[in-house]
């Protein structure tokens, strides 16, 4: 699409798209029993492209800021949101609604190197 868009417009593009790649990512693993998919999308400022990447685990990943948590049971034809948790920048102070301080967001990023990503798409 080329021009102006209204938002409604787009957020229904946008919509459209994700759901297609999901199904596209979910169809292309069939062959695997149980396992879990992280969406994560992010605008880049300068270009002002949006790109989603979905990452597949064999174990359900830690809560990740800014990502869609899904499970894929293949054994029962099941596909499950997990969670879903809004972007959010880290701050020095204790987030009073978190709890959170810049040490925990640390140890949380910390925890998401270490899983093994089977797949990013």
């Amino acid at each position: 699409m080329s021009g102006k868009m209204d938002i409604g417009t787009l957020r229904d593009v946008l919509v459209a798209d994700y759901h297609k790649r999901l199904e596209d990512v979910i169809n292309q693993n069939k062959h695997r029993k149980i396992y879990f998919i992280i969406a994560h999308t992010e605008l880049e400022a300068v270009s002002g492209t949006i790109t989603t990447k979905f990452m597949l685990f064999n174990q359900a990943p830690p809560r990740m800021l800014g990502c869609i948590c899904y499970m894929v049971n293949n054994r029962i034809g099941q596909l499950r949101k997990l969670w879903a948790l809004p972007q959010d920048k880290p701050r020095e102070h204790i987030d009073e609604g978190t709890g959170m301080n810049q040490d925990d967001t640390e140890r949380i990023l910390d925890s998401i190197t270490k899983l093994p990503i089977i797949y990013g798409g």
